[in-house]
């Protein structure tokens, strides 16, 4: 699975929120810092781990949708990832928690 945090994943999972959904647009105007390329390598690698999820848009099946996983499965997810990788994903879920 992960041997480190790919880059721009910690930012991904800041700006991500399990009731609200997201294009590779949306999120790419949240993280202009970040580069398209390193973002989509970001997001496949969280959704390989199922730390987010896709979603295919109903009204233009040309796009997909991205949302942070449910508390439920994002907590599966973490079990399987190593410890240092998934502290560092949850202290980032955490802070984003108390922040709301």
């Amino acid at each position: 699975m992960f041997s480190k945090i790919p880059d721009g994943s910690l930012e991904i999972v800041q700006i991500l929120d399990p009731d609200q959904l997201y294009t590779v647009d949306d999120i790419d105007k949240k993280l202009p810092s970040i580069e398209l390329s390193t973002l989509r390598y970001a997001i496949r690698r969280l959704l390989e781990a199922d730390i987010i999820q896709s979603i295919p848009d109903l009204q233009d099946m040309r796009t997909v949708k991205y949302r942070m996983a449910p508390e439920t499965h994002l907590s599966k997810a973490l079990q399987k990832l190593p410890p240092n990788i998934s502290s560092l994903l949850q202290h980032e879920i955490e802070k984003k928690k108390s922040s709301s």
